[in-house]
């Protein structure tokens, strides 16, 4: 249910035969962009009753959670995804205009078992992904765009960055630390790769990013 101010760029990013689950209020982002949605997940606190209704009569298949428990509707909606072993898992409206949320969703996966599926947070022209120990990422973008690293666990080592105006080579970086914070493409790609540790990587700009 957060925002989501380009349906148009979320919208590109889908391919045909695409899961769509709808996490409660985000259902109707889904019915802008002219999408049936494959499930609905969450407590409904967020949803037009009257839609809610409609989807529900046009044989959306619905899985209600009480609104006092222990997860967000995400982090449900998530465990549902992972369900269906996916190859990538693309969060559309993660961001919302609640820090609360956002810092949640973003910390939401240091959890181990949400490592082994790539996953992108999609809002406008910004995505959050996340890269792991021994793993690689490739963004696709312009000259200009900007993309940031954050480590999430103490320390992330061996981290390469090519393609952008301050490279780095074999560097550690620490949690906490700005340093990496706003770097620029000079290249249409970006290469990252880390020996160990977990990184949140952001990506501002009008490219792909780290979709494929």
């Amino acid at each position: 249910n957060g925002d989501v101010p380009d349906s148009r760029l979320s919208g590109d990013f889908l391919r045909p035969g695409d899961l769509i689950f709808c996490v409660d209020g985000g259902a109707r982002h889904a019915l802008q962009l002219g999408l049936k949605p494959d499930r609905l997940i969450g407590d409904f606190d967020s949803i037009d009753r009257v839609e809610l209704e409609k989807l529900t009569a046009d044989g959306v298949p619905v899985d209600r959670f009480p609104a006092e428990k222990d997860q967000t509707d995400l982090e449900l909606s998530l465990r549902q995804a992972c369900q269906e072993k996916p190859d990538c898992i693309i969060i559309v409206g993660a961001f919302g205009g609640r820090p609360d949320h956002m810092l949640g969703n973003v910390m939401m996966f240091t959890q181990p078992e949400f490592s082994h599926i790539k996953t992108v947070l999609l809002e406008g022209d910004t995505q959050i992904t996340f890269l792991y120990s021994g793993r690689s990422l490739t963004a696709d973008g312009t000259a200009g765009d900007i993309v940031s690293l954050i480590p999430l666990s103490p320390v992330v080592t061996e981290v390469h960055l090519s393609g952008v105006r301050w490279p780095l080579r074999g560097e550690t970086l620490s949690i906490g630390v700005s340093r990496t914070i706003s770097n620029v493409l000079t290249e249409d790609k970006s290469e990252l790769k880390i020996t160990s540790g977990t990184l949140a990587v952001m990506y501002k700009g009008r490219g792909r990013g780290f979709i494929e």
